[in-house]
């Protein structure tokens, strides 16, 4: 028992000495600091003259923002310039036998010299103003300390704090005038946007018509089931005019079956059907392609062809796999080859205006010709000859990049190539555009047929190199990353109004919710769907910018099993416009829901709500559509919002008190109600 008694209290003591050595800084330590915080002519460190203070008291003259990283590291932060003449002195005390009191007169006239010596008052304010601008040190040891200013404070830590004294600044302690001056103010003079215009009739560069894919062509053997293996699928695509009217058209997709992941078929999602057994039925009705298709024997021969929208994703799943055209996605055209020399071999620049941007080419001039930072080029479209600045010009990237991919990938990565390449892309109905770890999506203004469920299995599994540009690429590369890393992940929607996060928001969640579904079915796509119609009705309506345009933010959290199993979600809104209820704002619409409602109510809940008749005037600007069409819409979306809310299980009595609120608020603004003034009592 003695024994071990001795050995706990010879353990204790020798944790003691090691922790009481960590403690101490050495006397290099001590100097190179001082000298370090002269040299930023910022504030000065003295030791202490009393030993018998509190380890943990820190003495802060004229307390600077400390915004502490860690335990071992102390950064000083966002420091007002303008503050400095008052704030010079930070002392640290410790019980440390190695710090001492004071310092001999030597040191401190070197110390004092030194400050003495610092450049001339205004030059000395600019240095002081970067050098606190961003100020930090880190100690040594990668052992937390406990003395000194390395402590976070209460309020940012469990840890107590050392106890923190503020003195009045002394400016005997620190005896340089360059802090006590104040330099005179200058006015910030913002820099005007120059329209820039020259003597040219000047165009943006053409639309170059999509490349459409070459067909396929593919025999597939009858399974034992009696079918090919595929399945029909119509719909409406939006195709591009040459004079950039968008044309409407019926297709017939021929896509790979339910649950048939056989790569051998040769069919991928997006594969229009042009002929059956070299008949074109491009122009049939699906009972006839129907038929055809039964009609065929052992064996049928499909042509197909991916449409223009899907072919990035038909290309890439194609190479993925172990497709028999798998060798020749990466082979480029002769006149590929000719196009890019020929590119190489002379100088294409971008220039600049007011209008956008044009095609030009540099031309090379000799020396002195021209006046300095001028440079001559000749314009593409109609071969006009200009002098411009060297500023208005921008480097173009060869034809190739026109339709990249991924911007990063860019030769010259200048705002004209990034929109340049957006430009030409939109016009193939390529939307989605990788930025680096980043996607740009632009609002294709109608429904496009990539966002189907057979598109979605395309993306299923994949890594993000693997697929092209899409908004199921993210959700798929956020999803991976949560099962390998099991970190939370976070996508964040940006833009302007109208510029399609809500939508994008949605086919996050239709994706995440089909392929990461349980297998109760809890959280289908079905609710998602209506929970945001219900948010749209509540919190959407018409402005300038968008016809349907949020007027609330909201997060959406998806919680997932250890199987990768959604198993509970969450919607969480803010921010809503309120005012939007008393305070129409000029030219815009109230919420949705008011006009679903008016035009919607059958006659038995109009009877009850008093909506038989509407008032001319409103104090709240709501008033019912005027057109027929409008109303027919607002009737459908009231028959939409309410089987949303039936889904989700709203009952029938608690819908009824919502119509009443709504009802309520509208003849208030009929009557002509305002808000009060709220009077001060004396």
């Amino acid at each position: 028992f003695h024994l071990i008694k001795k050995d706990k209290d010879g353990a204790k003591k020798e944790k003691k000495e090691k922790k009481e050595k960590k403690e101490r800084m050495s006397q290099a330590e001590l100097k190179s600091l001082e000298e370090m915080s002269v040299r930023r002519g910022f504030f000065n460190l003295h030791r202490s003259s009393s030993k018998r203070e509190s380890k943990g008291k820190l003495e802060i003259s004229s307390p600077i923002p400390v915004n502490v990283v860690r335990n071992t590291e102390l950064s000083l932060t966002d420091v007002d310039t303008g503050k400095v003449g008052t704030q010079g002195h930070m002392t640290a005390a410790s019980s440390v036998n190695d710090i001492q009191g004071e310092k001999d007169s030597h040191q401190s006239s070197s110390i004092k010299e030194k400050v003495a010596k610092l450049r001339s008052p205004a030059k000395q304010n600019s240095q002081v103003g970067q050098i606190i601008k961003r100020l930090s040190f880190s100690q040594k040891s990668k052992e937390p300390s406990p003395s000194v200013s390395t402590a976070p404070s209460a309020q940012n830590s469990a840890n107590p704090s050392p106890l923190v004294e503020v003195k009045p600044f002394n400016p005997q302690l620190l005896q340089v005038n360059a802090f006590h001056q104040t330099s005179p103010t200058k006015k910030v003079q913002i820099p005007e946007m120059l329209q820039r215009t020259f003597p040219a009739d000047l165009r943006l560069p053409a639309l170059a018509p999509p490349q459409v894919p070459a067909p396929r062509e593919l025999e597939l053997p009858r399974r034992n089931t009696g079918d090919f293996g595929f399945s029909l699928r119509r719909t409406v695509v939006v195709d591009q005019q040459p004079d950039g009217s968008p044309s409407r058209r019926v297709v017939h997709f021929a896509e790979p079956g339910t649950g048939n992941k056989d790569p051998t078929l040769g069919l991928v999602p997006g594969d229009r059907l042009v002929e059956i057994n070299g008949q074109n039925v491009e122009s049939k009705n699906r009972d006839e392609i129907v038929e055809m298709i039964r009609q065929s024997g052992e064996t049928v021969r499909l042509k197909v062809q991916p449409i223009v929208e899907l072919s990035e994703l038909s290309r890439c799943w194609l190479r993925n796999t172990r497709s028999r055209d798998r060798e020749v996605c990466e082979v480029k055209t002769e006149e590929q080859l000719v196009a890019e020399k020929a590119w190489y071999n002379t100088e294409k620049v971008w220039l600049v205006h007011k209008d956008g941007f044009s095609l030009a080419t540099h031309r090379k001039t000799e020396a002195g010709s021209l006046p300095e930072g001028k440079v001559k080029i000749r314009l593409e479209h109609d071969g006009t000859l200009l002098e411009v600045d060297e500023d208005d010009v921008e480097k173009a990237n060869p034809l190739s990049y026109d339709r990249v991919e991924d911007l990063s990938s860019l030769l010259y990565l200048n705002e004209s190539s990034i929109l340049h390449s957006l430009r030409q892309r939109y016009g193939g109905n390529l939307i989605h555009t990788y930025a680096g770890s980043n996607l740009l999506v632009i609002n294709p203004l109608s429904t496009p047929a990539m966002y189907s469920e057979k598109v979605m299995q395309m993306f299923k599994g994949c890594r993000r190199e693997e697929t092209a540009p899409h908004i199921f690429a993210i959700a798929q590369s956020a999803y991976r990353q949560l099962l390998t890393t099991r970190q939370d992940q976070t996508i964040v929607m940006l833009g302007r109004s109208g510029s399609g996060k809500s939508t994008s928001c949605q086919h996050l969640l239709q994706y995440l919710v089909t392929i990461a579904a349980g297998s109760g079915k809890v959280y289908s796509a079905e609710k998602w769907q209506s929970v945001y119609t219900v948010l749209e009705a509540f919190g959407n309506c018409s402005t300038a910018m968008n016809g349907n345009a949020s007027r609330f933010s909201h997060i959406v959290s998806l919680d997932f099993d250890q199987a990768g199993q959604v198993a509970s979600a969450s919607v969480q809104t803010m921010l809503l416009e309120r005012f939007r209820v008393t305070r129409r704002p000029e030219a815009e619409s109230s919420f949705n829901v008011f006009y679903f409602l008016m035009a919607g109510a059958d006659a038995a809940l109009k009877t009850e709500l008093h909506f038989n008749h509407f008032a001319e005037n409103s104090a709240f600007g709501l008033h019912p559509h005027s057109k027929p069409e409008d109303k027919r819409i607002a009737a459908q979306q009231f028959t939409k919002l309410q089987a949303a809310m039936k889904v989700l299980g709203i009952s029938i009595e608690e819908q009824r008190t919502v119509w009443l609120i709504l009802g309520a608020i509208y003849h208030l603004g009929a009557a002509g109600a305002t808000k009060g003034k709220t009077t001060s009592c004396s």
